[in-house]
């Protein structure tokens, strides 16, 4: 980890349901995310719902992906298993 990994922000998601995000870092780093296995989390339930799981959106000061329904996710390198799709 560098000191660009720390300042690194999350500025576009775009959830495409049943269980992906498309995401974008301030780096430009692009990256598709599958959520399947974190949806099977009784916590993330309500996510199931393919409406719900579209209405993702950009956590307060891009450091997370939250929805309407309270869930949120995105602690640091949380996610790192359902990357399925590195783009730089």
């Amino acid at each position: 980890m560098n000191i660009g990994d720390r300042t690194r922000t999350l500025t576009t998601v775009d959830a495409r349901p049943p269980a992906t995000l498309m995401v974008r870092w301030s780096d430009g780093t692009r990256a598709e995310l599958s959520l399947a296995r974190l949806l099977r989390d009784k916590s993330f339930k309500a996510l199931r719902d393919p409406t719900k799981f579209a209405a993702a959106r950009l956590g307060e000061w891009g450091h997370s992906v939250e929805w309407s329904s309270g869930c949120r996710t995105w602690r640091r390198n949380a996610l790192a298993g359902d990357l399925v799709r590195y783009r730089p």
